[in-house]
């Protein structure tokens, strides 16, 4: 990852007695993984394209368009939609070629954490303490319907 930011921000205070209450919010935003764009072929076993990868994943060729003679696709249809996808996801500079190996980066993600932690006293033992906690990885992932 090229950027990451962090942050931590915590609150502690007896509410009960001197037992501590603790709340706390760890934070962080960081630029997106880089990733290669890829294709499996089922059909053969062998290589094509001249393509560097193994087994049945290649690093994917890019069609110089809808009519490029080394790429089959089902239906015009097929072929239109994926040259739409090559327009939008930034693969149409490697047209003609074979897309480089993590050439792209998927988007920041910001995730925020919530902590809640409460010391209690342990029964029956004078002095002693335990504490109950409680760990929200991506808390607000739960207040996005989406």
């Amino acid at each position: 990852m090229r950027d990451n930011f962090k942050f931590s921000l915590n609150y502690s205070k007896a509410f009960f007695g001197d037992y501590k209450t603790t709340f706390g919010l760890f934070g962080e935003s960081r630029s997106g993984h880089t990733f290669s764009y890829t294709f499996r072929d089922l059909a053969t076993r062998s290589t094509v394209f001249g393509t560097i990868g193994s087994g049945t994943r290649y690093l994917l060729y890019v069609p110089t368009g809808p009519n490029d003679s080394k790429v089959s696709f089902a239906n015009a249809n097929d072929a239109a939609l994926f040259d739409d996808f090559i327009n939008r996801s930034g693969l149409s500079k490697f047209r003609g070629q074979i897309a480089p190996r993590n050439a792209f980066r998927s988007n920041w993600v910001t995730k925020l954490d919530l902590h809640f932690s409460q010391e209690l006293p342990v029964p029956g033992v004078s002095g002693a303490r335990f504490t109950v906690f409680l760990d929200i990885e991506n808390f607000t992932n739960l207040l996005n319907k989406n």
